[in-house]
């Protein structure tokens, strides 16, 4: 990824900042009002537990507040819940066209979502409001730059500079404008923003961005270990030091930082992941399940190392220790999330096993705790659809499906079931879901090129195949039925073509003969069709 791509993902992070002004008031107002101020300053210290509190308590009483819809935003991106942020954010602006505030998160959200039409129309509108809004003039910056603008976006962060010199994101433009050809005056930018805002995380990351671009190694070190030693307790910026020492192959030094991090934050759980990781990545698995083995035996109950250790075990095929593992969970929870999750993978186990009796003896005694446990259903669905229950199949997945409409696994399982329970039309439906949420899945892009085909929609079906083979060139099911379908429409020689990839492989070249000789007897090339036959025998 160039530098520019890279600056602009990481305006991801930065946040904004919200100003609330209260007048005078009574009565219900009033309480209203003094819930928002105590929800402010929590904001303001960074305790959004406390925030959310105050603020359903003033929208119990005005549930059309349009600042207490604002601020419910901030307070549900900071949990990512990302819905919840654009329902509270579109109602602040339907409450109060003319809250800016709400106008400019909400065009930086929508720029965030690649929809920079609907940002722009949400920023032009907070600039004819505050025409000297840093923050919505940096945002427009962004816009120009999605618009293949340089000019213009550099136009705007410099306007949004010389209100606030401080301004991530105005920094950001000027960085990707001048980060690879001029990478002294990119970092004269963000100097000059960091002597503005010394605290501001988002424009430190960004001179890590150019020095790690100008190769300048040391000084990429030294801007980490600042920050970290500025932000203990965060541990992504512990983590993304130790990838960089692995990138540089600095692989003692990683692992130096991240078991001293452990060391400084015995309880802290992302410096145990962080290690396992770099072990799996950097030295060997059995490293790795040395470690986990050595962590959960200073913590047998915290069931994410118990997890991380039992998932290692099944990748290495040690299905009797990851089956003791699991089972040691129920010492420490007996109906709770881990105990679920530890049932779950005793099912999936007992699956691996060969034992559906077993898995589906685990599955009832998840749905019994958790009617509706989204993981329980899919395998009991997986296990029904191996048994040819087509029907029983269905309900259990919409369920799933109600609570969770995005879970992939449950459509191409349903998708499945619909299709051997004949429902055509339905089965493509959510293979489309499917799609739309992940183009690039390769079992929806099969299957559904597999029903296209059976429709008679060639041209539909060739390009979902040819997706599938980008990722998968080799793939002999998808070179089949591509083949098929060039061969309807009657392009041979690219039908050819595709099989010739196999018969340069000695283990599948007798397929590829097969399918060649498929192709010469749609065409009327029976001796030829024959000494190919004979060939593959």
């Amino acid at each position: 990824m160039d530098l520019k791509n890279k600056l602009l993902q990481s305006l991801g992070v930065i946040g904004l900042a919200s100003v609330l002004a209260l007048s005078g008031c009574s009565g219900g107002e009033e309480r209203q009002a003094q819930y928002l101020a105590k929800a402010q300053k929590y904001l303001d210290e960074g305790d959004y537990a406390s925030a959310k509190i105050d603020v359903k308590n003033a929208l119990q009483i005005n549930s059309n507040s349009a600042q207490g819809r604002y601020m419910m935003a901030l307070i549900e991106e900071e949990d990512k819940n990302w819905r919840a942020v654009f329902g509270n954010l579109s109602a602040a602006v339907e409450l109060d066209p003319d809250h800016v505030d709400a106008n400019v998160k909400l065009g930086q959200m929508n720029l965030l979502a690649n929809n920079p039409e609907e940002a722009k129309k949400r920023l032009e509108h907070a600039l004819e409001l505050e025409p000297n809004n840093a923050e919505a003039l940096a945002l427009m910056g962004l816009v120009a730059l999605r618009e293949e603008d340089p000019e213009g976006g550099e136009a705007y962060a410099l306007q949004a500079l010389e209100l606030d010199p401080g301004q991530a994101s105005a920094i950001a433009i000027m960085v990707s404008r001048y980060g690879a050809d001029d990478p002294e005056k990119a970092l004269a930018y963000i100097d000059t923003g960091r002597q503005a805002d010394p605290e501001n995380v988002p424009i430190r990351v960004l001179k890590i961005r150019v020095l790690e671009s100008q190769q300048r190694t040391d000084d990429v070190i030294a801007e980490y270990q600042s920050l970290i030693a500025d932000n203990p307790e965060e541990s992504a910026y512990i983590t993304a030091l130790a990838d960089y020492y692995a990138q540089k192959e600095q692989f003692d030094e990683a692992e130096a930082l991240l078991r001293q991090a452990i060391q400084e934050q015995p309880d802290a759980l992302a410096p145990k992941q962080s290690l396992v990781r770099f072990l799996m990545q950097r030295r060997s698995a059995g490293e790795a399940m040395t470690e986990l083995e050595t962590m959960l035996a200073a913590d047998p109950e915290v069931f994410e190392i118990r997890n991380a250790l039992g998932k290692l075990y099944v990748a290495t095929r040690q299905l009797d220790k990851a089956e003791a593992l699991y089972k040691k969970t129920f010492d420490y929870d007996i109906d709770g999330s881990s105990s679920q999750t530890a049932r779950n993978k005793l099912a999936e186990l007992a699956m691996l096993n060969k034992d559906k009796e077993q898995a589906g003896e685990w599955l009832e005694q998840v749905l019994e705790i958790e009617p509706e446990n989204a993981e329980a259903l899919i395998t009991k669905a997986r296990i029904n659809l191996s048994e040819g229950e087509y029907k029983k199949v269905i309900p259990d997945l919409r369920i799933v499906l109600r609570s969770n409409p995005e879970s992939v696994p449950a459509m191409l399982l349903l998708a499945n079931a619909q299709e051997k329970d004949r429902a055509v039309s339905l089965a493509l439906d959510n293979y489309e879901k499917v799609l739309a949420q992940e183009p690039e899945n390769t079992i929806a892009l099969y299957q559904s090129a597999r029903l296209l085909n059976g429709q008679q929609q060639y041209d539909k079906a060739a390009l979902r195949i040819e997706k599938v083979l980008e990722q998968q060139p080799n793939n002999i099911q998808a070179i089949n039925l591509l083949a098929d379908i060039y061969s309807k429409q009657e392009r041979w020689d690219e039908a050819v073509a595709l099989t010739q990839r196999l018969s340069e492989n000695e283990k599948t070249s007798a397929i590829a003969e097969v399918m060649e000789g498929t192709l010469a007897l749609r065409q009327g090339k029976y001796e030829e069709a024959a000494k190919l036959a004979k060939g593959a025998l």
